[in-house]
């Protein structure tokens, strides 16, 4: 493919970019987000619990995820005294309560409620317990790399939910213009409709299969994306809008 070619589909993927904001990002509450830790971690979970399986599956992990929590968290005048009662049990109420909907011939898996637990003992560490201000401070701080391996050390969280986690965050925070151009690749994630999208545009030869291609596959986006003047951001969620949307999106053009 011709890099005139290439950089034509590259922008015209990158469009769609805008629709997935406009879907999944326009009703974000910035404020509550900011101001209430309770929301904050929903808003985490919403996007840590999208794994490797099934979309279906995992909004249904999310839904039993936070139906158990909200009934300790949802009243703003009891949540912390809640908290700490917990804490203070090792969460261990929580993870009973998880186990009677999560698990073999139920919804999810056991590891869906582990890592449902190490992130309320994460966020127990955090000051005001608010992971999206966490977050946002070491982005300011210029440690967003450092900051998507700590995510990591989450008991199932990985690559791409980090990710997905932190280039949303950043969009509608509105922090692009803290991130410096060798932290882009840590707001890419990849799952199997972006790098199938990536190899049609022959970026990739073949599906990375090791930690080192996913990188090399990330630096790659970023980039391509840099050389033409793209925002490597918008063409991440638009190589995954316009390929789990193809249908839709053919039928709106007939």
């Amino acid at each position: 493919m011709s890099e005139l070619r290439l950089g034509l589909k590259i922008r015209m993927i990158s469009d769609f970019g805008e629709h997935y904001i406009r879907k999944h990002l326009h009703h974000v509450d910035v404020r509550r987000l900011c101001e209430d830790w309770w929301e904050a971690l929903k808003f985490f979970f919403s996007r840590v619990f999208y794994q490797g399986r099934r979309d279906d599956i995992s909004q249904r992990v999310e839904k039993v995820v936070r139906e158990v929590l909200s009934e300790y968290f949802d009243d703003p005048l009891k949540r912390d005294h809640e908290f700490d009662r917990l804490m203070s049990q090792n969460w261990e109420e929580v993870r009973a309560s998880l186990g009677e909907k999560i698990g073999k011939g139920k919804v999810g898996r056991r590891r869906d409620i582990e890592m449902t637990i190490e992130t309320l003992k994460f966020i127990s560490r955090l000051p005001g317990r608010n992971i999206v201000r966490y977050s946002m401070a070491e982005i300011e701080a210029g440690r967003l790399g450092e900051h998507w391996f700590e995510l990591q050390g989450i008991k199932s969280v990985g690559e791409k939910t980090s990710s997905l986690y932190l280039r949303d965050l950043v969009v509608i925070m509105r922090l692009e213009g803290e991130i410096s151009e060798e932290d882009e690749e840590y707001l890419q994630p990849l799952d199997t409709w972006v790098m199938r999208v990536c190899e049609e545009l022959g970026l990739i030869e073949k599906k990375p299969e090791t930690r080192k291609d996913r990188t090399e596959l990330r630096r790659r986006i970023v980039e391509t994306c840099r050389e033409i003047d793209v925002s490597p951001i918008k063409f991440n969620m638009g190589a995954w809008y316009m390929a789990t949307n193809a249908l839709y999106l053919l039928l709106d053009r007939l």
